[in-house]
């Protein structure tokens, strides 16, 4: 049984904004790093959407399109 990969956030950010500059595909990316596809589109995907979740706006309830409730 082989060990599961653990990634520190810092290797996680730096694929995510290479991902983001768009230089490369993500197969780039993934070949480059030896990582599989979906989970550089994961991070990249993380790192645009968590920074916009933990923003003080979003906590003071001035983000009201990111504060409403899904219908």
């Amino acid at each position: 049984m082989t060990k599961r990969r653990n990634f520190s956030d810092k290797f996680k950010a730096a694929v995510a904004l290479e991902a983001l500059r768009g230089d490369k595909t993500v197969q780039e990316i993934a070949a480059k790093r030896q990582l599989h596809p979906t989970q550089v589109s994961t991070w990249k995907r993380q790192a645009i959407v968590v920074p916009i979740a933990r923003s003080p706006a979003r906590r003071l309830g001035l983000c009201s399109e990111l504060s409403a409730p899904a219908r």
